[in-house]
């Protein structure tokens, strides 16, 4: 059976983390054979204080805030094992997921993020949305898929769960070396797009884990927010397909309606009727006719307004580093 180090990057995590270590204790899988490293990214909660409760369980401290690409590889620097697992601390793994891991031959995997049972609006727009961007993957969901250099932007992915060798690791974070990373940077996405100039991405249905979304609306704002800067980092270029897609098309709607707005401001009624038949069509697109309508046409203003606003600010911030 494999040894595996799993690295778990966190930061003011205290509710969550102790639900992923139960998790990762109660799995059907030789414990001494599971090296867990807690990266403590300089929380300011009881995070570092949960994870002590568990006694096999590696503790690792920033002393301040460096963000997630540093945490992993702070983790990858510890780890003793030749096979390296990261996970988000917000999830819960699934029982099987290290028999799962040990059936597998390439030399990294993504595995499948599934959503509690009570998932709450956020989460529901959140994997309807991810349908209408990546149609291809949800076409074929529940089929093992290879990530490559070629269709990288086609599939979703992500670091939340993420099995890769140690050898592939050194000569990715190698790579990045001088690159700088800063808490505004698409880290995510940059790292697994210099793992596919290495090695394929083997994307695992088998591999499962839980995601436990933010539940309040301030902390759901906040992280879209960053989350627009991100994206803006990576997928600001007219050579992506999203950049067109989610980016230049909305901006050209809403511009549009906007424009209307300004056109017929003193017919109120004609207006407040347009904005709703509108709205109502893009619920209908992406949530189709279903219970989930309601749920989508109440979040859409929230989830737009907090991401593209974070992409402004992606843009504000990456034109003054050009100029620098």
């Amino acid at each position: 059976m494999k040894k595996i180090s799993i690295i778990i990057p966190t930061f003011n995590e205290e509710s969550s983390l102790c639900r992923l270590l139960t998790s990762i204790q109660d799995t059907k899988y030789p414990q001494d054979h599971l090296d867990i490293i807690v990266v403590d990214d300089g929380s300011t909660d009881n995070t570092k204080k949960n994870a002590q409760r568990f006694t096999n369980v590696r503790i690792i401290s920033h002393s301040k805030n460096l963000g997630r690409f540093a945490s992993r590889k702070t983790g990858f620097e510890h780890a003793k094992y030749s096979d390296i697992l990261f996970l988000d601390a917000r999830l819960t793994v699934k029982n099987d997921i290290f028999l799962e891991l040990n059936k597998i031959t390439s030399n990294a995997a993504i595995g499948l993020c599934l959503s509690r049972k009570n998932e709450n609006a956020y989460e529901t727009f959140h994997n309807l949305i991810l349908k209408k961007i990546f149609p291809r993957f949800y076409q074929n969901f529940g089929k093992e898929m290879m990530l490559s250099k070629k269709n990288f932007d086609e599939l979703p992915k992500g670091t939340g769960v993420f099995y890769v060798s140690k050898a592939i690791l050194k000569k990715a974070y190698l790579h990045l070396s001088t690159t700088e990373f800063s808490h505004d940077s698409s880290d995510d996405t940059k790292f697994l797009k210099t793992i596919v100039t290495f090695t394929d991405i083997l994307l695992s249905p088998k591999v499962k884990v839980v995601t436990y979304s933010r539940t309040k609306l301030k902390a759901i704002i906040h992280h879209l927010f960053l989350r627009g800067a991100k994206f803006w980092d990576y997928y600001g270029d007219v050579r992506q397909k999203n950049f067109w897609k989610i980016i230049v098309l909305p901006f050209l709607i809403f511009t549009s309606l906007f424009t209307l707005i300004l056109l017929y401001r003193n017919e109120s009624i004609k207006i407040a009727i347009g904005i709703f038949l509108f709205w109502t069509a893009l619920t209908v697109w992406i949530a189709g006719i279903s219970k989930k309508m309601i749920c989508v046409f109440l979040i859409l203003p929230v989830v737009a307004l907090s991401f593209y606003a974070g992409i402004l600010r992606g843009m504000y911030i990456h034109s003054r580093f050009s100029k620098k």
